[in-house]
């Protein structure tokens, strides 16, 4: 599974868009699927779960996850938590990525230690 999650925009309708491709494709169905970003759940029961309230605190969460363009570093410990719970199943996997966007590499490709 392979998406991007980059600025403000936490863009659920992708999220799910990229998960069901990847159900598809695998043979895997979607009854029981349940997706969260940041805690807040998104999508449940084969039908998103969003409002306008949850969509302004998604991309407060998102902005909050960003770096800061006033620091002095970069600050590492910052994340975006996505969970995706297929059911039945026993299986579990913690999977990590990296920020690449443009402006992340720009901003370190400059810096030092």
């Amino acid at each position: 599974l392979r998406m991007s999650l980059g600025g403000n925009d936490p863009n659920v309708g992708r999220v799910a868009a990229k998960v069901g491709s990847w159900c598809g494709k695998n043979g895997f169905g979607c009854e029981g699927l349940r997706m969260s970003l940041g805690g807040v759940e998104i999508f449940k029961d084969g039908s998103f779960q969003m409002d306008a309230d949850k969509e302004s605190e998604l991309s407060e969460y998102m902005k909050e996850c960003g770096f800061s363009e006033t620091a002095d570093y970069m600050e590492h410990e910052r994340e975006v938590t996505l969970d995706i719970v297929f059911s039945g199943g026993e299986g579990k996997a913690e999977v990590w990525g990296s920020d690449l966007t443009k402006e992340y590499v720009s901003v370190n490709a400059d810096y030092r230690s």
